[in-house]
């Protein structure tokens, strides 16, 4: 997207930059034209235009403090436009694949999906997982209440009083709860991280506060009180000298978006006689193994309602309708009575039994999916965008063809039942 624009504050860091963010956006070949750099004073402007000694740059006076410069750039640009935010000692974007952290080679393409799923779902800001460690990063995006780190995240920019930023210190935080609270959606991707040299270099807030604890502390504890629905503090001793506390501010988990992946429904009753006479059939009947679901795995997983046929136009009646009539009778049954008021319309039911899904999308699939699980098992959650949802008499929609999804290992008899509609 050539209307992307890439904001950089920076203080004190006039080599730095040259050798960090700068040369990694050259590498990455963001056109100079479209890198903005904001600098505090007349002085600062002097020192990074004789060090950088590159007039293709945009070079602006802003304003002292990171706070107040986040501000100045706020209200410089005009609404709606693309802001990449990156500290002035970013080193590289790093991906999590297979388990492993490595470069990305395509950081354009990571940049516009940032706002491509901003605009599908609603939010005004992304941002990637705070640490570059392997071990703490999931192979997905959520939109929950979630931190967004200050040192590289994107953002559709509007002039609004309620988000202008107040904390001289944990400014990221701020800006986190005060989109979220306008917003109630939050773009993570948890498979991308930065690499930087957050605290290890000279400039920067280090420069303004050479001992940050107190400062860092005293904003921790003023957002933790005045929004003690989302963050909490823990104290952590901080190895020095001073034998100093050092405020850790957490966020809150339990803050859902409207716009997630996925909705939970209302448990169903799993002693209701609807529910136990299908469960009943569901283990008498002998199910066929599906041979055809390459994408998935094989394993006892029929179609009920409508199918496809490959290389045919048009939907099907499904054989498994009169050759189970007394199985999708009670389907019907438990689709009038449990899913209809969530799901108006489907055209197929699929039933797994004892099937272990792979990870795999529906790539026939239109729209949302109902899924429930029935029978005795354990575990065995439904893995949607690496996280794991127990349904387990808990019915859960998600859209199958969007999202990657698989099933946990489990012991014991686990039937699931999907109502979705084909394209």
């Amino acid at each position: 997207m050539k209307n992307i624009k890439y904001v950089i504050p920076s203080y004190h860091r006039p080599l730095l930059i040259k050798t960090h963010t700068l040369a990694m956006l050259e590498r990455y070949k963001i056109p100079k034209k479209q890198i903005y750099i904001f600098v505090a004073n007349q002085e600062e402007y002097n020192n990074y235009e004789t060090s950088i000694n590159d007039n293709e740059y945009n070079l602006i006076i802003g304003e002292f403090g990171l706070h107040n410069q986040r501000n100045f750039i706020t209200n410089y640009f005009k609404e709606k436009q693309l802001l990449v935010n990156i500290d002035d000692d970013v080193k590289k974007l790093m991906i999590l694949e297979d388990g492993k952290l490595k470069e990305v080679d395509n950081f354009q393409e990571h940049v516009n999906k940032g706002f491509r799923v901003c605009n599908e779902y609603n939010s005004f800001i992304w941002g990637l997982h705070q640490t570059s460690n392997d071990r703490f990063m999931r192979n997905s995006i959520t939109f929950d209440f979630s931190f967004i780190v200050g040192f590289f995240w994107g953002c559709i920019n509007r002039h609004l009083p309620e988000l202008n930023i107040t904390m001289p210190i944990k400014e990221d935080y701020e800006r986190t709860i005060k989109y979220w609270l306008k917003d109630k959606t939050i773009v993570k991707f948890n498979y991308l991280c930065a690499e930087t040299m957050v605290y290890k270099t000279e400039g920067g807030l280090q420069t303004i506060y050479p001992d940050r604890t107190e400062m860092s502390n005293n904003c921790s504890s003023i957002l933790a009180n005045n929004y003690p629905e989302y963050f909490t503090i823990r104290n952590t001793q901080l190895n020095n000298a001073n034998k100093s506390k050092y405020c850790e501010l957490r966020c809150s988990r339990i803050h859902k978006s409207e716009n997630n992946y996925y909705k939970e429904l209302l448990p169903i009753n799993k002693d209701d006689n609807l529910i136990k006479q299908l469960e009943n059939i569901l283990e008498t009947s002998k199910l066929l193994v599906n041979v055809k679901r390459l994408n998935s795995g094989i394993g006892i997983s029929q179609t009920f309602g409508k199918y496809r046929v490959r290389r045919k136009l048009g939907l099907f009646e499904s054989k498994n309708n009169s050759k189970y009539p007394e199985l999708y009778n009670m389907l019907l049954e438990f689709y009038d009575k449990y899913v209809k008021e969530h799901l108006p319309e489907y055209t197929s039911i699929q039933v797994n039994k004892n099937y272990k899904t792979l990870p795999h999308i529906d790539k026939n699939n239109v729209g949302i999916s109902y899924i429930v699980g029935l029978g005795d098992y354990k575990k065995g959650d439904l893995i949607i965008n690496s996280y794991k949802h127990d349904i387990h008499y808990k019915p859960l929609m998600f859209e199958g063809k969007k999202w990657l999804h698989s099933t946990d290992d489990f012991i014991g008899n686990r039937y699931s039942i999907v109502f979705f509609k084909l394209n």
